[in-house]
């Protein structure tokens, strides 16, 4: 192993966590039976690994280092979903798939691959999807915000719609593939 540096002594300290869960209900999140294996060392958070479980049998894991604050290092997290089940019951979707996600401390980012195993969505009445504050269209003045700028998002996934996708709105009823 390496030897101790005596202006800046080792940590080590091991951390488990079971019975974990995360709700929130109005985003249709339900995730219980969670457990955490980790490990404190050099500044940061090794994770190895944290898993729970969604509704039904589905599964989310998760290894990969995330640093302390003062650490100048990058998170890292692999990850990798089995039939997880997310969405409120108008918007319920089951997926797969896998990828990582960094945060360097300015930028998330999120690549992988995601299948959809099967999916209700309804769009009921008079409410149509609009548009996130964060969306710019190109032409237009941005919308000035209060309060600390959003952290900015990179995404680089693959999705397949599979050929389980449901959609019912204004009087379409059909799949989505592909």
């Amino acid at each position: 192993d390496r030897p101790l540096d005596e202006r800046r002594p080792a940590v080590v300290d091991q951390l488990a966590g079971d019975a974990i869960g995360v709700q929130f209900p109005e985003h249709g999140v339900h995730l219980r039976n969670g457990e955490l294996r980790a490990v404190l060392e050099d500044g940061a958070l090794r994770i190895n690994p944290f898993s729970i479980q969604g509704a039904g049998s589905g599964r989310l894991t998760a290894s990969g280092i995330v640093p302390l604050p003062g650490s100048e290092r990058e998170a890292t997290l692999e990850w990798r979903a089995r039939r997880l089940s997310v969405g409120a019951p108008a918007m319920r979707i089951v997926a797969s798939g896998g990828g990582t996600a960094r945060f360097d401390g300015r930028r998330l980012s999120l690549s992988g691959d995601v299948q959809v195993d099967r999916g209700d969505i309804k769009l009921q009445g008079e409410s149509l999807p609009t548009l996130g504050e964060d969306v710019v269209i190109v032409g237009e003045s941005p919308i000035k915000r209060d309060g600390p700028a959003p952290v900015p998002v990179s995404l680089n996934l693959t999705i397949d719609l599979g050929d389980a996708l449901r959609l019912q709105t204004r009087g379409y009823e059909g799949r989505f593939a592909g």
